[in-house]
């Protein structure tokens, strides 16, 4: 059986004169030999601080530590009625045994228990003190409790104060301060006093199902009253006398709630507000007032009918303060159909808007702006004016604006449409818009010379071609503004180089796939002062593509020392799809991954001089969901090699000589040995275990102790 093993060396039976060991002295046989004899005693012995003299293997030791000797596994018995004797001989301070044991001290006896109780052996088996034999004085500290039956009853002193708990307390006189004030029994209970009784309880006074009665004219107050039952209380009542006083009820109330006073009190304050009123009736207030919401909106709601708000001189709505006043309805909104009645709307400013039709309409006729000299605002999707004669407008003082912003008309059904102006006609001065002229004819006659300027672009359209010509010279376009050309197809053919060049931005924009190719040389897209940026679309479908679509043709991307820069809110793919290996960096160059690299795949090769790893822990087999057998493998031949990995079934490290790169378990050829240490005896240790109770063959303990010191090999 595999056991602890200790070599151990001795001599024979010998005199010395002088003994030196390096090692412990052991007996041959337990209980066969002693120090010295009889007739011949040692004189002197010498322990070393923390020695331990050792009885029966240890049945009973007695051990020096700290400048005291203590006594482990056994009793220490003093024979007969000898003493056990403090501070030399002979001693006056001691411990001795007649018929009683006796503590005998020059001064006091000053007892200091660790676990911090005196106690008897026995429950209810020891008394201090004996009939005739009384202690004097009992002396006890500041919060000192007198405990009876294991806490059934208690006494406890703090500040000054005197608790019993746990019991009833039984006295055949009570006197409380002095002989004149006390609590007694002479058939009824007694409570005497010298002066007044005056009831002050810090909690509550329960009354039972009895009454106490008093004069009306008296006064006290309690802190807490219970009464149980009904209760009635004539005159006046005050709850609390502080604001952080406050009265629960707990009962519903069965009576109107009246203020004694009328136009007085409130319910609730500014800062101490009630939650939600819930009232089925009405709220009448007998003077002028409002219902207000000091923070957020007012809402009144009626959930299951109409709201109804009805002023016998007049509803007044109005934001006064700031905002607008909207009124809104989902099955519409009628003014002034219960009665017939005049609606006047006076404002600064009147703003009608409707995305549907707007109707106006009046047995006699509708005059707007008449009452008062105020602005008029129609706003609406679509302002339909039609009239079966003229339709004037005119004003006194003033210019007339009409402003759309979509295409509008002008146009009669029969004769001219003249446009006149005493001081000339002006098209688009007011505001920097659009003027599109549109018509079968334009005939523009002028007696003087004809001036077309703009600030910004001139746009000279037409959809059967358009002429810029004469008889010797073609259109030469030479001025300061700018040039668009818009048409259905556009067409530059040149036999030279076409130039287009410009001090501020160039665009190009197209709506359908586009070509940029030269038959011979590079294309080149160069931004000296700031950024090229291709943008390819919102969607996945419109990414940016650059695609070598020649077979020996290939993508080149170079940049300065501001580097390249490839960011995406989504993946980053390289060689997703069609690529036959990807290559990152150069041979002298250092390629950084700032982020976790997680590498996916069937092999990762590593071709480097040195790897230098700088996590202080490596996870190998990290994928696995169990036990696994895992480890590092040094290749020497092909598909094998040196293998120093961890045996999950035994739960050990081993050596493989002759491993296979791809296999899943190892085939230990040797265990790693283990070195254990500890104080205790090599014997005494547990047997080593690692997946078996075999597997632990070969582990090395070192007896660390320094009285008995040693090295186990477990076989």
């Amino acid at each position: 059986m595999a056991q602890w093993r200790k070599v151990v060396v001795s001599g024979s039976t010998a005199e010395f004169n002088h003994v030196s060991a390096s090692g412990n002295l052991v007996p041959v046989t337990t209980n066969l030999s002693s120090l010295g004899t009889s007739t011949l005693n040692f004189s002197d012995l010498f322990l070393d601080s923390g020695a331990v003299v050792n009885f029966n293997s240890g049945d009973m030791t007695l051990t020096h530590a700290s400048n005291e000797v203590q006594v482990d596994g056994g009793d220490l018995v003093v024979e007969g009625t000898n003493k056990i004797g403090f501070g030399g001989a002979p001693s006056t301070d001691y411990i001795q045994k007649s018929t009683d044991v006796k503590i005998v001290a020059a001064a006091d006896v000053e007892i200091n228990a660790g676990g911090g109780n005196v106690k008897p052996s026995a429950n209810d088996g020891s008394a201090l003190g004996v009939a005739g034999t009384g202690w004097s004085d009992l002396f006890l500290a500041e919060g000192a409790v007198i405990n009876w039956d294991s806490g059934d009853f208690t006494a406890t002193q703090a500040g000054n104060l005197l608790t019993l708990t746990g019991g009833n307390t039984r006295v055949d006189r009570l006197e409380v301060d002095s002989a004149n004030d006390y609590i007694d029994v002479d058939t009824d209970l007694k409570v005497v006093a010298n002066a007044n009784i005056s009831l002050e309880p810090s909690h509550s006074v329960l009354l039972g199902d009895y009454r106490i009665s008093g004069s009306a004219a008296s006064t006290g107050s309690f802190g807490y009253l219970n009464v149980y039952g009904d209760g009635v209380i004539g005159g006046n009542l005050t709850f609390g006398d502080a604001a952080t006083d406050s009265v629960t009820f707990s009962a519903d109330i069965d009576s109107n709630l009246i203020p004694n006073v009328d136009d007085s009190y409130d319910l609730g304050s500014a800062s101490q507000a009630w939650q939600d009123l819930f009232i089925e009736g009405d709220i009448t207030l007998t003077d002028a007032g409002s219902v207000k919401a000091t923070a957020g909106n007012l809402t009144v709601d009626s959930e299951a009918a109409t709201l109804v708000l009805d002023g016998h001189t007049g509803v007044d709505i109005d934001a006064s303060n700031s905002g607008k006043v909207t009124i809104d309805g989902a099955g519409g909104i009628d003014i002034g159909v219960a009665a017939d009645v005049a609606v006047d709307f006076d404002a600064a400013a009147f703003d009608l808007d409707a995305s549907g039709a707007l109707t106006i309409d009046s047995a006699t006729s509708i005059s707007l702006g008449t009452t008062a000299d105020v602005a008029w605002d129609i706003d609406t999707s679509t302002l339909d004016i039609d009239a079966s004669g003229a339709v004037t407008i005119d004003t006194s003082a003033g210019g007339v604006s009409i402003d759309a912003a979509a295409a509008s008309n002008f146009s009669t059904a029969a004769g001219a449409l003249l446009l006149h102006g005493a001081g000339g006609i002006n098209i688009g001065t007011t505001a920097d818009v659009a003027f599109d002229i549109d018509t079968s004819t334009l005939d523009i006659d002028s007696s003087g010379a004809i001036t077309i300027d703009s600030t910004s672009t001139i746009l000279i359209s037409g959809d059967g071609g358009a002429t810029f010509s004469d008889d010797t010279e073609a259109i030469i376009y030479d001025g300061s503004g700018n040039l668009d050309i818009d048409s259905v197809a556009l067409d530059i053919d040149s036999s030279g180089a076409i130039t287009i060049d410009g001090t501020s931005s160039l665009s190009i924009d197209v709506d359908a796939a586009s070509n940029f190719n030269t038959s011979a040389g590079d294309i080149t897209i160069d931004s000296e002062a700031g950024s090229v940026n291709i943008d390819g679309g919102e969607s996945a479908a419109n990414a940016i593509k650059i695609v070598a679509s020649h077979g020996a043709g290939g993508i080149d991307i170079d940049a300065g020392s501001a580097g390249i820069n490839v960011d995406s809110t989504g993946g980053i793919t390289v060689g997703g799809t069609n690529a036959t290996g990807v290559t990152l960096g150069k041979s002298d160059t250092t390629v950084t991954v700032a982020g976790s690299l997680d590498v996916n795949g069937t092999v990762t090769t590593i071709d480097s001089a040195n790897t230098y790893i700088a996590d202080k822990f490596m996870i190998i087999a990290s994928g696995s969901l169990s036990d696994t057998d895992g480890g590092i493998l040094i290749q020497n031949a092909a598909g094998a090699g040196y293998a120093l990995g961890y045996d999950s079934g035994v739960d050990r490290w081993a050596f493989d000589a002759d491993l296979a790169h791809n296999a899943t378990n190892i085939g230990p050829d040797a265990y790693v040995g283990v070195i254990e240490t500890g104080t205790g005896h090599g014997d005494s240790q547990a047997v080593p275990i690692y997946g078996g109770t075999t597997n632990g063959v070969g582990t090395i303990y070192i007896d660390t102790d320094a009285g008995d010191q040693g090295i186990w090999i477990y076989s």
